[in-house]
């Protein structure tokens, strides 16, 4: 395989990786409290963040977390132990972090957390995985015997260490952080080494420097040490990379933060922003992960991505402004919550008019209270997905469930039954935690398992050109059948072509 430039230098930095075992990369975090100091070091919380993926991805994620509002409220943790057992330090030494909740919250005391746990007095660890029966059976004793280094390094006691499941209950799974602890508790009294604690090495090999006796300069101020290259070099012959193989194949304007290959799809076309572009290669990294690597069914399912959200995934926008015609053409004839419509009937009541029918769907609201309605997002997505007709079609079964599960991620996911379904599909519980569709990297992979159903790859058919494989998604997208859709798909299928 050749390496693009593109991904050049993640490329580097991961071969690096694998010769140290602390990395340090508390400079890829952007939490707001970086740098202050923890309180105290009372206690440690064993974590697990709900997937696969690098450490850098972990910070990604971290540094794009959204509050239930959907606020970007970036968090933050000191340590990351990858698939591998690799140790990476994600906050500068002796920082606070932003990873739990406090145990004392009256929710957690009353399932039985343990007082006094919070983010002033607790370091944490994210150990990758995507729950903690894959831990068990995929990550250790790797990831157990790194997380026990950690431990014995900071100087903690037995009973200050906790799995999240323990110290946020009901909120976590009750087994977050579960097989990592019983491994430190079994091998608590074992030798081990923590020398590698004096080994820290940052996991980048570009550097911005006005020195260049050791380097070559590139792009005004930046230098490359030469002798990093060549050990990557030596690195990847050991591998059984060909000269060939090693080469660079192309040469970008620009690049982001975050994963940046794009496989063999050219996305210059769409003049996509860096953060879009880190997105499609989420989304590419998704596909390649469940088996699609051809280059036109990836373009297709990017052209229906495109066309729904255009790379950013969110929650689902509000209809304040949405003309009360369109919204009674899309909505007229869903009921909804009984406690939302009795609530504009009781308002419509208490007004001295003649008006007094009765209010059994969208369509009998006159405009005045269709206006009210509107305004208020939480009435408005409990009506339109609420009711007999969102516990039919969605699965919202619950006063509430209409809010709660409205479209968010890059395709929209909606209702109760779907958040279900597609969580289950990658092993992570979305009804639980719903606005984790808004993260990134499991929107990526709820999109991808959505769009094709769970069906395999070679279900699909041999797509022959773009329009095609853009208008097989979009009838997917919809449901089935013929999609009005597909003209819109086709068109975001010009902003991708085959490199």
């Amino acid at each position: 395989m050749a390496i693009n430039i593109l991904n050049f230098k993640q490329f580097i930095n991961e071969s690096l990786e694998a010769q140290t075992e602390i990395i340090d990369i508390s400079s890829e975090s952007e939490y707001l409290r970086k740098g202050e100091p923890i309180k105290s070091n009372e206690f440690f919380i064993i974590h697990h963040v709900g997937g696969r993926g690098t450490a850098h991805q972990v910070v990604r994620v971290l540094n794009t977390r959204k509050n239930k509002a959907g606020q970007t409220i970036k968090l933050g943790v000191q340590w990351v132990v990858d698939g591998d057992g690799t140790i990476y330090k994600t906050l500068p030494s002796g920082s606070r972090g932003a990873h739990i909740g406090s145990s004392d919250d009256r929710n957690y005391r009353r399932r039985g957390a343990p007082p006094g746990i919070s983010n002033s007095n607790a370091q944490g660890v994210e150990v990758v995985g995507k729950h903690d029966k894959d831990i068990r059976e995929n990550g250790m004793p790797q990831q157990g015997i790194a997380v026990l280094k950690i431990i014995k390094h900071l100087g903690y006691t037995k009973d200050q260490i906790f799995g999240h499941g323990e110290v946020n209950p009901g909120h976590k799974a009750a087994d977050e952080g579960a097989t990592i602890k019983q491994y430190v508790m079994d091998h608590w009294d074992d030798p081990i080494d923590l020398s590698v604690f004096s080994k820290e090495t940052t996991a980048d090999i570009a550097r911005p420097s006005s020195n260049t006796a050791n380097g070559n300069t590139a792009n005004g101020n930046t230098v490359i040490n030469s002798e990093l290259i060549k050990k990557l070099i030596t690195v990847l012959k050991d591998k059984n990379f060909s000269n060939d193989d090693i080469k660079l194949t192309s040469n970008p304007k620009e690049t982001s933060s975050g994963p940046q290959s794009t496989g063999s799809i050219d996305i210059s076309a769409g003049n996509f922003s860096a953060e879009q572009k880190e997105n499609i290669s989420y989304l590419i990294n998704a596909m390649t992960d469940t088996g699609i690597t051809d280059p036109l069914t990836q373009i297709g399912i990017l052209s229906v991505i495109s066309k729904e959200c255009n790379f950013k995934p969110k929650s689902e926008a509000s209809y304040a402004k949405t003309p009360n015609s369109s919204i009674k053409e899309k909505f007229g004839g869903r009921d909804g919550d009984a406690s939302v419509r009795k609530k504009f009937q009781n308002l419509r009541d208490a007004v001295d008019t003649e008006e007094k029918k009765v209010i059994k769907v969208l369509d009998d609201l006159n405009d005045l209270e269709l206006d009210e309605l509107k305004s208020n997002p939480e009435d408005f997505f409990n009506w339109v997905y609420g009711g007999k007709w969102g516990a039919e079609h969605l699965g919202n079964t619950q006063p509430g469930d209409g809010y709660l599960y409205r479209g968010r991620g890059f395709n929209q996911l909606t209702g109760r039954s779907n958040y279900k379904k597609y969580g289950g599909d990658i092993d992570l519980d979305l009804v639980g935690e719903p606005d984790k569709v808004n993260d990134v990297d499991i929107a990526a992979k709820v999109a991808i398992v959505f769009l094709t159903k769970g069906k395999p790859v070679s279900s699909f058919p041999t797509f022959t050109d773009k329009t095609a494989a853009a208008e097989f998604f979009a009838d997917i997208n919809a449901g089935g059948g013929t999609s009005d859709h597909r003209s819109n798909a086709v068109a975001a299928s010009n902003k991708f072509n085959i490199a």
